[in-house]
This record gives structure tokens, C-alpha cells and sequence, in this order.
């Protein structure tokens, strides 16, 4: 994304503080498939023209971009001291195992891969007691992501390990 131009006029706090809750029930809707396939592609196509995904750019690519409008309003209000990196659409994906060795099995083989991962760490809960944790650089919502989750899972079940979920790396975000 090209350099952005500051704006001459700033908007009010209420202002910026409605078009964030705006773009963020967007964000959250597209998520989670919730939006009109028009709707989708209207977004895109403006989007693209204001520079911030590509003409040919996916939905994935669409929800990074939200995303990223949501930071940069976020940080307008005030709510970070600075401008958040730019979200590379990485995610951490979690799986759980009943031991260690287990854990750090799958874990050998995927950094043996070429992957990245982090663990094992002892979890308490009802869940298996041992997580792992696998980041990617697929994007949600694209269908490389979920080949990648079902690769991944199929891989953890050699060792009797499970899925569980997916978040943003540590230090990705601010909440």
C-alpha cells in the first residue's frame, strides 16, 4: 500500500468512532460469511479503487484490508500510541495432545517442513493437557488456509493429536 495522504479536514470523535463500528460489524459479517455476495463485491471494487487490495484480490484479501482500516482508525481515535504494523494475514494455528512427546513429535516435523511453531506448553482445562502451536501464512477465509488446517490437522492426528482453533500471533494486534 502506497504512502497514505493525510486528510485536510479530520473528523470528530463521534464520526470516526461510528465509521469504525461500521467497518468492524463488516469485518466481523464477511468473517463469518454473513454477507451478500454483492454486497462483497461492491466492497472489493471500492476497495480496490481507494488502493488498498488489488483488483483481483479474494475475500481473504478484502478481510486483511478491513482489518487494516480498522487499525488505522483505531489508532485515529487515540486508542494506540502509534501505527499498528501492517497485518501480514499470519495466524496461529492451535492443537492439542494428551502428552509432550506427542506434542513435540508434530512439532519436529513441521519445523523439519520449514514451518513455524512454538511449544509444546502445558495447558490445564478439560482439553488435552499439551498444545502446540503452528503459525501460517495463509489467509483466513481462503481456500489455502483450510487446505493448509485440514494438512496440518491430518498431521496431529498421527500423534493423537486434535485441532484447536486458530488466533492472530502474539504482538499481531492490539486489542
Amino acid at each position: 500500500m502506497p504512502q497514505p495522504t493525510l486528510v485536510p479536514r479530520p473528523l470528530s470523535d463521534a464520526d470516526l468512532t461510528a465509521l469504525l463500528g461500521l467497518v468492524v460489524v463488516l469485518d466481523g459479517e464477511l468473517l463469518g460469511g454473513g454477507l451478500d455476495p454483492r454486497l462483497v463485491e461492491r466492497l472489493r471494487v471500492r476497495c480496490a479503487s481507494a488502493g488498498l487490495v488489488q483488483e483481483t484480490s479474494d475475500q481473504a484479501d478484502l478481510a486483511l484490508a478491513l482489518s487494516g482500516v480498522v487499525d488505522r482508525l483505531r489508532y485515529s481515535l487515540g486508542e494506540y500510541p502509534e501505527p499498528l504494523a501492517a497485518d501480514l494475514g499470519l495466524s496461529d494455528q492451535y492443537f492439542r495432545f494428551e502428552t509432550r512427546v506427542a506434542a513435540e513429535r508434530f512439532l519436529g516435523r513441521t519445523l523439519a517442513a520449514g514451518g513455524l511453531g512454538t511449544g509444546p506448553v502445558h495447558v490445564a482445562g478439560p482439553e488435552p493437557p499439551w498444545e502446540a502451536t503452528v503459525t501460517i501464512a495463509e489467509l483466513v477465509l481462503s481456500a489455502g488456509f483450510d487446505r493448509r488446517v485440514r494438512e496440518l490437522t491430518a498431521d496431529a492426528a498421527r500423534d493423537g493429536g486434535s485441532y484447536g482453533g486458530w488466533g492472530s500471533p502474539p504482538g499481531s494486534m492490539h486489542t
